[in-house]
């Protein structure tokens, strides 16, 4: 997803290219997101399972409104919340459809703060604090690498941008304290 942050996968020759795919086919591939989200979900771990497609009426986004559903699970863990207003979650896809992170938790009241195809002005900024992007981190991926057939795992720390609005938005709760 454009404005993602984190690690990513770049196959150096065809060979490595079709292994990563099966890995990525058959959802053996680890992969943990963190998100920024408006509210915080109900439950403080789950998993939410939505069959989601090219939405119907607008072309560019994805949702259960669809003449072509595929299946998509998210299992998620809260690890953070900043009084009701907003809360940051571990994600944990089971499936690997387009913007399958963004939609889910947008499905369950907590859009991904920054994302105004999924989340509307709700969550361009939160309070004073301006949200510069999609608050959507890639932070393991791991997968058998397809030369050595090893497990490798990469991770990458939250950058500094996404650091520092939850230092704002933690700032702030402490205040009305």
């Amino acid at each position: 997803d454009k404005n993602t942050t984190g690690v990513m996968i770049i196959a150096k020759h065809d060979q490595a290219h079709t292994n990563l795919a099966v890995q990525f086919k058959h959802h053996s591939i680890e992969r943990v997101y963190e998100a920024l989200i408006l509210n915080v979900p109900k439950r403080h771990e789950g998993t939410i399972e939505l069959a989601i497609g090219r939405d119907t009426v607008e072309r560019k986004k994805f949702s259960a409104r669809t003449a072509r559903p595929k299946a998509s699970a998210t299992a998620y863990r809260l690890t953070e919340r900043f009084g009701k207003i907003a809360s940051t979650v571990d994600l944990f896809p089971k499936t690997g459809r387009t913007h399958q992170l963004r939609v889910h938790l947008s499905s369950i009241g907590c859009p991904i703060l920054g994302d105004p195809t999924y989340g509307g002005k709700l969550v361009a900024t939160l309070g004073d604090i301006t949200i510069p992007r999609v608050m959507l981190h890639a932070k393991i991926l791991g997968f058998v690498h397809p030369v050595t057939q090893k497990e490798v795992s990469f991770s990458a720390p939250v950058p500094d941008d996404m650091k520092h609005i939850i230092q704002r938005i933690r700032s702030v709760i402490q205040e009305e304290v």
